[in-house]
């Protein structure tokens, strides 16, 4: 729910309910004062109608009056002129305005009744007006009788010229006729009635029928209390319809009640009053809200757009556009807060031109916290304090690699020039051996050759003067290919020396690489065992060689001595058969030790290719973590490190 719902809604529920609080408070208070105008109103038609009476008692008196002293009133009952007495009468009532007018003589009997000319001769000296005036005495009262159930009379005597009493005039107002409470309903503008003790006699009541309700009787408390000579007033049944009343008596000439006389409104009326004034209220109501409505927008309005504009520019801040602005005029809340919040973007755009110079490189910017609980300003001074470390330590750590890296590379392209010399050598000393097994097993096949033929040597011995010079030759070539393979032998040595030197260095540079430098360490000391294995293999050779220079010597010396005992040669044929047999055996051996030193030869050659291969393997591995170290050295030369780093990223 938006802050203006959250705003307008319970402003509209309040002025609502106090709206309506104040509504219904009137509508109580109105209530309550029309009941009290009400009561007063009744008060009022009561007294009004109370009065009414009374001046159509006092009108009565003086128009009774009036027509006891006519003349011709008083001529017409002394003649017993009844016609004269009907038109007379008939005159003066309808000059006077009354309803009724009747004569009678002395003794009460009726001699004209104005409104029933054909009536007469009956006695009225029952009557309490007549019987007043009859005795002398004026008297204006309500009284009750058998064809005017209730009217106001006034009985005047009549005198004649004597002074005597020759009858009575009576003149009147009748209460029991439509006319009588009809004028009462207009004048007093509520319901009236008279009653005739409990009984309705003519009243603006009316029935569900429409008729009037003439013959019904009030409630029996309203009798009972109003005919005992008291006023009712108060809430009543009419006809079963609830209604304001008052009863008040008519009292008779004696002062006792005749009857009642009320006036009344029907709550249908009072509920009808309250019912416009709840609508008129509801009108004014609706107006007043309408306009609290508009003016509770109005402020909503004031206090919202600039809400929703910083809520626009916080959204809009939160994609990361730096460029908004809340502009709000005032001194409230409202424009306090914008200026905070115009503060938050500001320290937002510094935070990012930052940020924008750590991504650029630039490690030297410094951010001073703006407080203790400036957690973003101090994450960032603490990132660029770590990143300045960080990048110092692998600058550092580069420069070390390359270094390193270089080292590794010369020593690994020193070791492949070193392994490719000894290949060479290798191969130049297993074509030599070659050359000395092929001679060594000529020189077994000859020295087989000559045992066999030591039983003939007798009658070879020319044939085997020239051999023998020929043999003092061949062992001359043999002690000189000895004195080769010795030679060979101790370049041999040399080269495992070297290949063992070499394989130290490897491992010290494998040592000082770490845990790149593991593989090449292995392969360092399987060169370096091989090397050992040919050194050892070397000086076997070198031992056999040796034994078999020395045999050679001393088979030259054997020549030399048989050269010169040639003519001895026949006695010393058994000897001789012996030396040869040994010359033999060990031209055997000698062939067989030079056939394993081929096969030691080949295997140290094959060694040999293999840490020539390996030292090229290792060499260009080196040569491509030298290029990775200076990339690595100008990737982090981009970054600009605070002062107090040199520019290898020592302190």
């Amino acid at each position: 729910m938006s802050i203006k719902m959250k705003v307008l809604i319970p402003m509209i529920v309040l002025t609502v309910v106090v709206a309506a609080a104040i509504l219904v408070s009137n509508i109580f208070e109105f209530a309550g004062y029309v009941d009290a105008v009400t009561q007063e109103r009744l008060d009022s038609a009561s007294d009004v109608a109370m009065w009414e009476i009374e001046n159509l008692k006092s009108s009565a008196h003086a128009e009774s009056l009036y027509v006891a002293g006519d003349a011709s009133i008083v001529a017409a009952i002394a003649d017993g002129d009844r016609a004269a007495l009907v038109a007379r009468a008939k005159t003066l009532q309808d000059e006077s305005g009354a309803e009724f007018c009747t004569v009678t003589d002395a003794k009460g009997n009726v001699l004209a009744r104005s409104h029933e000319p054909d009536n007469f001769g009956d006695s009225i000296a029952a009557q309490a007006n007549i019987a007043s005036a009859l005795s002398g005495k004026g008297l204006t009262a309500v009284e009750h009788g058998s064809a005017v159930r209730l009217s106001i009379r006034s009985g005047t005597p009549v005198y004649d010229g004597s002074g005597r009493i020759i009858g009575a005039a009576s003149l009147g107002y009748r209460l029991d006729t439509e006319g009588f409470v009809d004028s009462l309903k207009t004048l007093l503008r509520c319901e009236t009635t008279i009653f005739l003790e409990d009984e309705r006699i003519s009243t603006t009541v009316l029935q569900a029928d429409g008729t009037r309700a003439i013959g019904t009787k009030a409630t029996q408390e309203v009798s009972e209390t109003v005919l005992a000579g008291n006023a009712y007033s108060g809430k009543a049944q009419v006809l079963g319809k609830d209604a304001f009343a008052k009863y008040v008596p008519i009292n008779g000439p004696d002062g006792d009640a005749l009857g009642m006389l009320f006036v009344g409104y029907y709550m249908s009326e009072k509920n009808d009053t309250i019912g416009s004034f709840v609508r008129i209220g509801l009108l004014i109501t609706l107006v007043l809200l309408a306009l609290s409505v508009i003016v509770i927008l109005s402020v909503t309005k004031r206090i919202t757009v600039p809400i929703r504009n910083m809520v626009r520019a916080s959204r809009a801040l939160a994609a990361g556009d730096t460029g908004v602005a809340v502009h709000v005029e005032g001194k409230d809340e409202i424009a306090v807060l914008a200026r905070a919040f115009g503060e938050v973007v500001e320290n937002t755009k510094g935070q990012i031109r930052v940020i924008e110079d750590i991504s650029a490189g630039d490690l030297t910017v410094e951010i001073a916290p703006r407080g203790e609980k400036d957690a973003m300003n101090i994450a960032l001074n603490g990132m660029v304090g770590n990143l300045n470390a960080m990048f110092g330590e692998i600058r550092a750590s580069a420069t070390q690699v390359s270094t390193g890296s270089k080292q590794i590379a010369d020593g690994a392209q020193a070791l492949a020039q070193g392994a490719s010399e000894q290949s060479a050598s290798v191969e130049k000393l297993s074509g030599s051996i070659a050359e000395i097994a092929l001679k060594t097993r000529q020189n077994a096949e000859t020295a087989e050759k000559a045992s066999g033929l030591s039983a003939t040597i007798e009658q070879n011995a020319q044939k085997g003067s020239r051999q023998m010079g020929e043999m003092i030759a061949a062992v001359g070539e043999i002690n000189d290919a000895s004195k080769n393979i010795g030679k060979i032998i101790s370049t041999i040595d040399d080269i495992a020396f070297q290949t063992n030197i070499l394989a130290l260095n490897a491992a010290v540079e494998a040592a000082r690489a770490g845990q790149h430098g593991k593989g090449f360490a292995v392969v360092a000391e399987e060169v370096r065992n091989l090397a050992s294995k040919s050194a050892e293999a070397a000086r076997n050779t070198g031992g056999m060689i040796q034994n078999s220079m020395e045999k050679a010597e001393l088979g030259s010396r054997i020549a030399g001595e048989t050269a010169a005992s040639l003519t001895e040669i026949v006695s010393g044929i058994n000897e001789s058969g012996r030396l040869i047999a040994d010359i033999a055996k060990s031209s055997q051996e000698q062939s067989a030790g030079v056939s394993r030193i081929d096969a030691d030869i080949d295997q140290v050659a094959q060694v040999i290719h293999q840490n020539s291969a390996a030292a090229e393997e290792s060499a260009a591995v080196s040569e491509e973590m030298n290029a990775q170290s200076d990339m690595l050295q100008r990737l982090i030369s981009r970054f600009q490190l605070k002062e107090g780093r040199d520019a290898d990223g020592t302190r």
